[in-house]
C-alpha cells in the first residue's frame, strides 16, 4: 500500500514511505534495518552512495519506527565545528525523554575536517545512549582512516530489482494524480519509453 502524506506537494515528500515495507530498496539492506527496527536498537550507521538512492528516507524511517529522541541536521547547511559543539553535542550530553537519542546527519561528506573530528570524539564519548546515523554521496570525503570503524556500513544502491520498483510505483502515482486519461495516457506511454531506454525493469 502506498503511503500518502496530504500536508505535501511535493511527490518526494507526499510519498515519502514512513515503514519498511513500502520503503524500494536492496532485499539485503531492507533485512538489516528490519532486525534493527525488531530491536529497537541500531550501531552507528553510515550510509553512502548515489545521490537519491533513498539514504535519507531510510534513516528517517528508521528513527522514526524505533523508540528515541531524535535529532536531524543537514550538514551541507551547517558543516562546521561550532555546529557539532553547539548543537550536536548539546543535543547529546542533555537528559531525554526516551533512553536512545539518535542524531541523522545527512550529506555528513559536507564537514569540515574539523568538525569531523569533534564529531568522532562525540561518537565515542556518548555511544552508550545516543547513536548517528549519516549519510553522504562521497564516502572518499570521510577524511579519518579509521573513522569508517565506528559504523555498520550499508552500501545504499538500488538493484535492478528495485529499479523496476520504482519505475511501476511512478506510474502508479502518474494514474493517481493526474485526472484527465488523455494526459494520464501521455504520462504513462512516455514513462513506459523511458524505462525501455533505461534498461530498468527487471
Amino acid at each position: 500500500m502506498m503511503n500518502k502524506n496530504k500536508d505535501h506537494t511535493l511527490f518526494v515528500e507526499k510519498y515519502r514511505p514512513v515503514s519498511l515495507e513500502n520503503y524500494i530498496g536492496n532485499d539485503h539492506l531492507k533485512t538489516k534495518v528490519s532486525k534493527y527496527i525488531n530491536t529497537g536498537d541500531i550501531p552507528h550507521l553510515l550510509l553512502h552512495g548515489k545521490a537519491g538512492t533513498g539514504k535519507t528516507t531510510l534513516a528517517k524511517l528508521l528513527v522514526s519506527n524505533i523508540d528515541c529522541d531524535q535529532m536531524y541536521i543537514n550538514a551541507s547547511d551547517t558543516n562546521s565545528v561550532d555546529t557539532v559543539r553547539n548543537q550536536i553535542k548539546v543535543f547529546a550530553s542533555s537528559v531525554g525523554f526516551k533512553d536512545l537519542k539518535v542524531i541523522i546527519l545527512d550529506e555528513c561528506d559536507f564537514l569540515t575536517p574539523n568538525a569531523q573530528a569533534a564529531l568522532r570524539n562525540l561518537m565515542e564519548t556518548f555511544s552508550k545512549h545516543c547513536r548517528f546515523i549519516l549519510t553522504c554521496n562521497y564516502v572518499e570525503r570521510i577524511i579519518d582512516p579509521d573513522y569508517a570503524d565506528l559504523f555498520r556500513l550499508l552500501y545504499d544502491e538500488i538493484d535492478s530489482y528495485g529499479k523496476g520498483h520504482i519505475a511501476e510505483v511512478i506510474l502508479t502515482i502518474a494514474k493517481y494524480e493526474l485526472s484527465d486519461a488523455q494526459v494520464v495516457d501521455k504520462e504513462i506511454n512516455a514513462m513506459a519509453m523511458l524505462i525501455e531506454i533505461l534498461n530498468i525493469t527487471k
